[in-house]
Parts: structure tokens; C-alpha cells; sequence
């Protein structure tokens, strides 16, 4: 769980049944609002900077992290990848615009934010026109999927070998 770094009395939680819920303390009552996971969830954290984004972990299966904006809870808006087991941890750096993740499988990565992967710009986008009869009457595609920037760098690893 963590707290909203710009909203004090906003907390979100993760947990194993896969679900993030983001919280008012002041009114327990009912959360403000919920989106399932793919998996049950290591752990959230919120953006320093960015008050409307959710880090979240997979407890197990995804070796990435999830990024999600509280106003599209859909789907991520980021993925940070690379790791080839579970993250366990994330740290930012907000001045550089760089999240550090660690992970079961002994590295540690630094993220340069233009290296997020973004899922939407690789989902086929494309208009649809309907006639009175509610069918198809024909389909165009908007725009080609953007090339994923893959400039990752591993800071260190295998911190338990000799």
C-alpha cells in the first residue's frame, strides 16, 4: 500500500485476490475506485510527481511494471520491462525522470521514462462507420503502431554470487 505523495488521505492498496483500490482515509466506508490486475499484486506505489499514477507489481506471472493513470483504469499506460522475474521494488527519481526497479532475478534497472513501453500505441486503432442496421458498413485504420524505444541499462546484478 502507499499514499498519494500529493494527496495525503488518498491510499491505494494492492493484494493477492487482484485487485488495486484506491482509498479516502477520511471516509472508509467504500472505496473511490477499483480495477482488477492480471494477478494477484506485490505491491503499488504512486508517482511523486504525477499524482494520477499507479505503479503496480504482479505477485507472480508478469516480470514488468504496470503503470496506470487513475482517470483510465482500463488498461497501463506503461509497462516497465526487462526484469526475468517477479518486481520486487521501485524507487524514483523525479529530477532525472527515472524509476529504478529491482527484481527476484538479482538486477536492478534504471528506467529512463522515454524508454516506457506503451501497450495502446501497438493495439490496431482503426474507425468503424455503422449503417441503420447497426452492421459494419466499413473500417479504415487510423495510425501505424510506434516502434517500442528499448534503451534499458542494468545497473548491477547477482548480488548473492561470489
Amino acid at each position: 500500500m502507499d499514499f498519494n505523495p500529493k494527496k495525503p488521505n488518498i491510499l491505494a492498496t494492492g493484494s493477492i485476490d487482484k485487485q488495486v483500490k484506491v482509498w479516502d482515509i477520511n471516509n472508509m466506508e467504500k472505496e473511490l475506485f477499483r480495477f482488477k490486475y492480471l494477478s494477484g499484486v506485490g505491491f503499488v506505489k504512486w508517482k511523486p510527481n504525477e499524482e494520477e499514477k499507479i505503479f503496480v507489481s504482479s505477485y507472480s506471472g508478469d516480470n514488468s511494471l504496470s503503470i496506470y493513470d487513475s482517470k483510465t483504469i482500463h488498461y497501463p499506460v506503461g509497462l516497465l520491462r526487462g526484469h526475468k522475474d517477479v518486481v520486487t521494488a521501485c524507487v524514483f527519481d523525479a529530477e532525472r525522470e527515472i524509476v529504478t526497479t529491482a527484481s527476484k532475478d538479482g538486477y536492478i534497472i534504471c528506467h529512463p521514462s522515454e524508454t516506457t513501453f506503451q501497450p495502446m500505441n501497438y493495439c490496431n486503432k482503426f474507425g468503424l462507420a455503422f449503417d441503420l442496421d447497426s452492421t459494419v458498413a466499413f473500417s479504415f485504420p487510423c495510425r501505424k503502431p510506434q516502434p517500442e524505444k528499448n534503451s534499458i541499462r542494468v545497473v548491477s546484478s547477482n548480488f548473492d554470487e561470489e
